[in-house]
């Protein structure tokens, strides 16, 4: 189904006030289109829409404007993460692509990351594994393998002498 089927069916649920409906599908679109930030938007409207401030503020966070019903779902988003920088990165689950993001946007989540205390940020192994370390991962996969061989056989022996009695 296209994007705009989903859209139509959304604009379909809110006009029928199936709220949960109209979420789940712009749930499912946020992670489906994740560089599109307005889809993010939307999803928050509904889920302000159901009382739900703090989720509302997840999805509004990247918003530039930050006043009224959008200022206080945002500041229950940050409460709700106890305004832990590296919770509230986990919470987003941003996996797009910043040079899409309007560069309020991206500022906001640059910040956020900058905000993370050093001993806590993801840092990505750059080693290359050892010779040494393959060629152990080798043998003991081999062993199991000989191992798994070897009592397949005398599970078969046994089987074949007690038919045999």
């Amino acid at each position: 189904m296209s994007k705009e089927d989903v859209l139509a069916r959304v604009e379909a649920d809110l006009a029928e006030r199936d709220l949960g409906k109209a979420r789940d599908r712009l749930n499912t679109m946020v992670f489906q289109y994740p560089d599109d930030l307005d889809l993010r938007a939307r999803l928050a409207t509904v889920y302000d829409a159901l009382g739900l401030p703090a989720m509302a503020g997840r999805f509004w966070f990247f918003e530039e404007a930050r006043d009224g019903a959008r200022g206080r779902a945002i500041a229950a988003f940050e409460r709700s993460c106890r305004s832990n920088p590296l919770h509230m990165l986990a919470a987003l689950k941003f996996r797009g692509d910043r040079d899409q993001m309007p560069s309020h946007a991206r500022d906001r989540l640059n910040a956020l990351e900058e905000a993370v205390p050093e001993k806590d940020r993801f840092k990505p192994s750059t080693d290359e594994p050892s010779a040494k370390a393959l060629i152990a991962g080798v043998i003991v996969v081999a062993l199991i393998f000989v191992g798994l061989a070897v009592t397949g056989f005398v599970s078969i022996v046994r089987w074949t002498y007690q038919a045999i009695r």
